[in-house]
């Protein structure tokens, strides 16, 4: 997502926010995916994954941070 946004920004900050923002909605959607698959499966139980969560959103900001050093 940073090499996608850094043809169309050249603001370093922005490359940064819209990768992060990405991130977030993606975290967001798996959230609510899980949900639906587990009531499909037919049990309320969810557990959601933080450090999964957090490490994705972590990697997703050093992808982006990288990418913007080799620039």
């Amino acid at each position: 997502m940073a090499m996608f946004w850094s043809g169309l920004i050249h603001n370093l900050w922005q490359i940064l926010i819209f990768t992060l923002l990405i991130g977030i909605f993606w975290e967001i959607g798996e959230y609510f995916y899980g949900i639906y698959k587990l009531k499909t499966a037919g049990t309320n139980k969810y557990m959601t994954e933080t450090r999964d969560t957090l490490e994705d959103l972590f990697f997703d900001i050093l992808g982006a941070v990288s990418l913007l050093v080799l620039l």
